[in-house]
């Protein structure tokens, strides 16, 4: 059994995913009442080391588009990867 932390995944939370659907960090943070620069650490990945579900939904709904639903089929690989105790992906 592994064990370690958990990050998000960098290669789910990507920046352009916004402008696909026609937002931005700015105006996306504007309509979710969050902190520009806490929407670019997640798109980013700089350093998360505690995350808020909400915005974390705001990401997902807002920013990329998902549904409800989609998010509800999303598994937990595809939003975070585990981090193993010597600091490598697992």
């Amino acid at each position: 059994m592994a064990s370690g932390s958990f990050r998000l995944n960098a290669c789910f939370f990507d920046e352009n995913k916004l402008k696909e659907k026609g937002t931005n960090p700015h105006r996306l943070s504007l309509n979710e009442r969050v902190s520009r620069p806490t929407i670019l650490k997640y798109l980013r990945n700089e350093d998360v080391r505690n995350f808020s579900g909400d915005v974390l939904y705001a990401i997902l709904v807002n920013g990329f588009g998902l549904s409800p639903d989609e998010i509800e089929d999303l598994r937990i690989g595809d939003v975070f990867e585990l981090i193993g105790t010597n600091g490598a992906s697992q």
